[in-house]
């Protein structure tokens, strides 16, 4: 489309369907319609900030509201707890655009959300013919558009990842010079998440409707297909868009979070810059972004040229609160950091522990140094296997412990539940040995994908060294792990929580590099 197409031209008022092409001229802000006489331009017009920071490049990261409701209704399935979203753009040619969503995850039962979006072309000058010849001032309108939209989406979750697919109904309203034309619409999309551990793949079908479109005029079908990858504080898109009658456009993206707070963006879309070069040089379909997270909210911000048009500028709130239940199922835990283990190297340990006294007896009870304030721990996770005594051999603890990751890392759970189930043997009551099992057993509990029993082991770790009263150099590592788990659970304010204690714990450089990697997922989580 030129730029010569967004710009206000005479109007009969006595021509509701030219009125309605025009409209549609006016907040196309993609080729993707120029094609052929297609209406509803507002339906091509995404309102997510982040994602228009990233280039739109969106269709295999839509895990939030606006992602699900504009770029990939599948998205929709990974919502957790409740999720608002609101934003507002200073756009091009005088007009602006607003959105406004709400949604709600809803277990393993998926997620549904709705929003309405409306854009104001700002004022026009209508005209009508002179019967003396040439065109007469009949008077000002201001032309309108908007969108009303709401989806739902499931997902079917495994260790390996999890498989969305979703639906989303639209209505979209057309006004100019106080007529109006509607139509409904319907976007369908698929996405697996995790593939490999941090690769994305999402597709969708967008803007069906019927023949007849908007008084007449067919709506902008396109086709959508993106890969993403994230993985630590990196996250990275790609799309490909095709519309029915237009050419195929590439989006890409990289977000990077700087820390627990800020995140910078950057990402290019060709369809904006598509027959523009000429005029504008290379700044054309450049976009680039930041986001800021507060507690439970986050502030995003866009920047995307559109070269010889202008600049657009975005704004968006959103919220999130009421994180998942407990023994919710599994879900795609965004950029979080998987245990060593689970790669085939060693989970991460605490600094060694002191060797244990050999001998076989009871298993030891933890002696209390310290009377812990009312109110501060959990409730201890259930009594360890016992061990027939008479089968243990004197092995040093710190051996079997080593044994114990080994075995752990190989997927031989079992058995490397038995090395610690000995160690708790040699143990003697009060030492700290003791906290490194509980540790150990919600390593490999987590490594099982088991996050409640694993949470509460890792709870287990820290009362034991709260108890004893002295430090104990895994104590970081205690709550790195209960906040990972909570946050595949999906819980991101308690993950937060425990990680934010894990901190306090004085961690060693490595500990603190995992968890300030889990506390950005945790944030970007509560986007």
């Amino acid at each position: 489309m030129s730029s010569r197409a967004l710009r206000p031209a005479p109007v009969r008022a006595r021509s509701p369907a030219r009125a309605c092409v025009l409209l549609a001229a006016l907040v196309a802000a993609s080729p993707a319609s120029g094609g052929g006489a297609a209406g509803a331009g507002l339906l091509l017009m995404d309102s997510g900030v982040r994602a228009l920071g990233m280039g739109g490049a969106y269709a295999s990261l839509a895990g939030d509201l606006s992602g699900g409701l504009q770029w990939n209704p599948a998205g929709l399935a990974f919502l957790r707890g409740n999720a608002f979203e609101a934003a507002y753009a200073s756009m091009y040619q005088g007009m602006n655009q607003g959105w406004l969503s709400a949604g709600r995850g809803l277990g393993r039962f998926g997620g549904v959300g709705a929003g309405i979006s409306y854009l104001e072309a700002g004022t026009l000058v209508a005209t009508e013919a002179d019967p003396a010849g040439g065109y007469s001032v009949t008077g000002t309108f201001k032309p309108s558009s908007r969108v009303v939209s709401g989806g739902w989406a499931w997902s079917a979750s495994s260790e390996e990842g999890s498989l969305a697919a979703g639906a989303v109904g639209k209505w979209v309203e057309e006004s100019i010079m106080e007529r109006d034309a509607g139509a409904g619409a319907i976007d369908i999309g698929v996405m697996a998440r995790r593939v490999f551990g941090m690769f994305s793949l999402g597709a969708a079908y967008q803007n069906i409707g019927s023949a007849h479109g908007l008084a007449g005029y067919r709506l902008p079908e396109q086709f959508r297909a993106g890969l993403g990858m994230e993985r630590g504080r990196w996250s990275l898109g790609l799309d490909f868009v095709s519309p029915r009658d237009g050419e195929t456009s590439l989006k890409t993206g990289l977000e990077v979070a700087l820390n627990r707070a800020l995140a910078v963006r950057a990402g290019f879309d060709s369809s904006l810059g598509e027959g523009l070069g000429k005029y504008s040089g290379i700044e054309s379909g450049f976009s680039t972004g930041l986001g800021l997270a507060f507690g439970n909210y986050t502030f995003d911000y866009a920047f995307v040229s559109a070269g010889l048009l202008g600049a657009v500028h975005r704004f968006g709130l959103s919220a999130r609160w009421g994180g998942g239940r407990p023994g919710a199922p599994p879900r795609f835990a965004e950029a979080v950091p998987a245990p060593a283990a689970a790669s085939g190297g060693s989970p991460p340990s605490p600094a060694p522990e002191p060797e244990a006294a050999a001998g076989a007896g009871p298993p030891p009870a933890v002696r209390a140094r310290a009377r812990p304030a009312p109110g501060t721990l959990a409730p201890r996770p259930a009594a360890p296997r016992p061990v027939i005594a008479s089968a243990v051999p004197a092995v040093p603890a710190d051996e079997r412990y080593a044994a114990a990751d080994r075995l752990a890392g190989q997927g031989s759970f079992a058995a490397a539940r038995g090395e610690l189930d000995a160690v708790l043997r040699t143990l003697k009551a009060g030492d700290q040995g003791v906290c490194g099992y509980w540790l150990r057993v919600g390593r490999i509990l987590h490594l099982q994908r088991r996050c409640a029993e694993a949470a509460s082991h890792y709870q287990g770790a820290v009362n034991c060294a709260v108890l004893l009263g002295a430090p104990w150099p895994g104590l970081a590592e205690a709550w790195y792990g209960k906040g990972m788990c909570l946050l595949e659970d999906g819980d991101a304010s308690g993950a937060l929580s425990a990680l934010d204690s894990g901190f306090a714990a004085d961690p060693a450089p490595a500990t603190r590099e995992r968890l300030e990697a889990g506390a950005d997922a945790a944030r970007r989580r509560q986007r």
